[in-house]
């Protein structure tokens, strides 16, 4: 898995989009240099954070959300360097697999039809027969889905539940990992997972979160700045400042 992950990063770095993308693409080749480094060294990746496929509800609603964001590897790529520099880990510590929402080859498969037609078998709406055929394929396809949140081993102790209570939150509430303690982690907000990374042994009040969560809002950071610590790191210091005065 994870050699498939680095030889998708190199293609990419190679791609002349890339080039275009100075910012971009200097996290792919410290990404893939500082994981070639890991894999050499064969320091292990554990997972913390899992999602399973769904099959209905309000739950199959979001995964099928998260299948359309994170299938596209630039997403992945912005989730993984967000919690990187947030966190305070080198690029490449973190990343996040997933796997492609398969309904199954066989119903892709083309047939001639009627008139002459030819069509994918998921094509075909008028006969009963196959479109239960197609739609027990999608089924079945559809739980082999799979999202999974992975760190670098030797960071685990320090930040693993932190990173799976901050998925938790911003992907899915459940997490489907056999880990107990990554399953059972407290959810965490980027407000929560700062400050337990970064001022844990300060007394900070619920006031000065919202303070700080009120003034994150007003910033322009997008879905997934590149580096959102020094931001956070200056809206820190202003709301600090303001209560010890």
């Amino acid at each position: 898995m994870i050699e498939l992950y680095i030889s998708s990063l190199i293609e990419r770095i190679s791609s002349p989009l890339s080039l275009r993308k100075s910012v971009r693409k200097r996290c792919l080749i410290n990404t893939a240099n500082n994981l070639l480094k890991k894999y050499k060294e064969r320091k292990i990746f554990k997972p913390v954070y899992a999602i399973f496929s769904r099959e209905s509800g309000a739950d199959a609603v979001r995964i099928q959300q998260l299948i359309e964001q994170f299938t596209k590897p630039d997403e992945r790529l912005k989730f993984q360097h967000w919690l990187e520099d947030m966190i305070g880990l080198d690029e490449g510590s973190i990343i996040m697999y997933v796997t492609e929402k398969d309904k199954g080859k066989d119903a892709f498969t083309k047939v001639l039809w009627v008139n002459s037609n030819i069509k994918s078998l998921k094509d075909i709406e008028e006969d009963e027969i196959i479109k239960d055929f197609t739609s027990t394929l999608s089924k079945r396809y559809s739980k082999l889905w799979r999202l999974y949140v992975f760190v670098d081993g030797y960071k685990v102790v320090d930040y693993g539940t932190k990173i799976a209570g901050y998925c938790r939150t911003k992907l899915f509430p459940s997490n489907d990992i056999e880990n107990e303690d990554s399953s059972q982690a407290p959810t965490l907000d980027a407000v929560d997972l700062y400050i337990q990374c970064h001022h844990r042994d300060e007394c900070v009040s619920e006031t000065e979160k919202d303070q700080i969560r009120a003034e994150i809002s007003t910033r322009p950071l997008g879905t997934y700045s590149m580096n959102p610590r020094h931001i956070y790191d200056e809206i820190w210091t202003i709301v600090r400042g303001e209560h010890s005065k």
